[in-house]
């Protein structure tokens, strides 16, 4: 853990090691650089929670920022000033770094945080069609996490959620393959969230940020290596959201049909009605959408302790 590095650090008995271990045990310089977006700052803002894992009130206003900029640059080598400033993203420039995925092997404590620097460039450049978009989530999902303890650090964050979904919907399928990796190995360690990344991919299929027969393809290409019951659990929180903004037209067949084969292999437990697959699969036509429907209400009903009745059926 966290603990362990800093001994080891502190044992080194450099002015590096000492200055490492500082940082580790949240006695260093605060570094602005390594707060994610979403958790939110203000200048004046007392308490800040260090990298690190202890606790110390952070200066206020323009001169607290200054001398925190000023440790920085003290304390850290030139390459890591930037840690001193405020986290900042290009905002002009989709040029794709190739050293993208080792970032985690330089701070793999801070999943979040790389899993953030890494959102906007991965969406611009699924948008742009670029490839290794997706190289570093195997790398984020391998890393220890937040509190150091691999494998039993509890379900990866949002962020990383996010840009696992972002990768699954890349234009190349190697980096779709990535995505997928990632995804198997949090589940493997027991990181993953379910329900969060299913409501991430309709989010990003719904916005347009992802093609939905990427999506397909990529829980497809999951579901084939035997993780039948984790995509499954993926794809249910995303179902009614899919359902309900999806053109017919635009992937949700196959999305069903994945949806549809997983049931049947791993006959998930106690699955309620998916809101809206009811009145698709009752709507006119053979369209692979509404053939699909039913074939995964019939395979919900078969499921133990399932609620869902398809019509002339019964409820298990």
């Amino acid at each position: 853990g966290a603990e362990a590095a800093a001994e080891a650090a502190a044992g080194l008995g450099t002015p590096e090691g000492d200055r490492l271990a500082a940082w580790l045990r949240g006695e260093g310089p605060r570094l602005p650089g390594l707060v994610p977006r979403s958790r939110g700052r203000r200048k004046d803002r007392e308490a800040e929670e260090p990298a690190g894992e202890g606790q110390q009130v952070a200066p206020r206003g323009r001169f607290g920022n200054v001398r925190e900029q000023l440790a920085v640059r003290r304390e850290f080598p030139r390459a890591f000033h930037w840690l001193g400033r405020d986290m900042e993203l290009g905002k002009s420039c989709g040029t794709w770094s190739r050293w993208q995925p080792y970032w985690a092997f330089v701070l793999p404590y801070e999943r979040e945080v790389l899993a953030d620097w890494l959102h906007d460039p991965m969406v611009k450049g699924v948008e742009w069609e670029s490839r290794d978009v997706a190289a570093a989530l195997p790398v984020l999902a391998e890393a220890e996490g937040a509190h150091g303890h691999a494998g039993h650090d509890g379900p990866a964050g949002h962020r990383l959620h996010r840009v696992v979904g972002v990768g699954m919907g890349s234009a190349v399928a190697d980096d779709r393959l990535a995505a997928v990796d990632a995804l198997l190995m949090l589940a493997a360690r027991g990181q993953l969230d379910h329900r969060v990344l299913g409501l991430e991919l309709a989010d990003l299929v719904n916005h347009g940020v992802v093609m939905p027969t990427r999506i397909a393809d990529a829980l497809h290409t999951a579901a084939s290596g035997g993780a039948y019951a984790t995509v499954w659990s993926v794809i249910g929180p995303a179902l009614p959201g899919l359902i309900r903004s999806v053109p017919v037209n635009r992937g949700l067949g196959r999305i069903l049909a994945i949806a549809a084969e997983c049931a049947e292999r791993s006959l998930p437990a106690g699955v309620g009605e998916i809101p809206g697959l009811a009145e698709l699969a009752a709507r006119k036509g053979t369209s692979q959408a509404v053939v699909q429907a039913g074939r995964l209400r019939r395979a919900l009903s078969a499921a133990p302790g399932s609620t869902d009745t398809p019509p002339g059926g019964t409820t298990h």
